[in-house]
């Protein structure tokens, strides 16, 4: 199975590693992968150390996806395109 990058900018430090979008022959399919790598620029993993208390992990838990959602985090994603 190869080894790819699943991403639109290649890490520096992979040099040998290629970019899936790369391997496509294709006008509709570059533009797919475009758009799905570009999404993934905006991923983010939230993640806390172990022992978190229970009371501050479900505070977290029920603010995530609040603060992700605003009309702020919305249009500052919106701006970037």
């Amino acid at each position: 199975m190869p080894i790819v990058q699943m991403t639109l900018t290649p890490d520096p430090e992979l040099p040998d590693v290629p970019l899936a979008i790369d391997d496509v022959h294709n006008d509709t399919d570059r533009q797919v992968m475009t758009l799905a790598f570009g999404l993934l620029r905006y991923a983010r993993v939230l993640s806390v150390a172990p022992g978190v208390p229970k009371e501050r992990l479900a505070a977290l838990r029920a603010a995530a996806p609040r603060a992700l959602c605003t009309p702020m985090s919305s249009a500052a994603l919106l701006m970037r395109w």
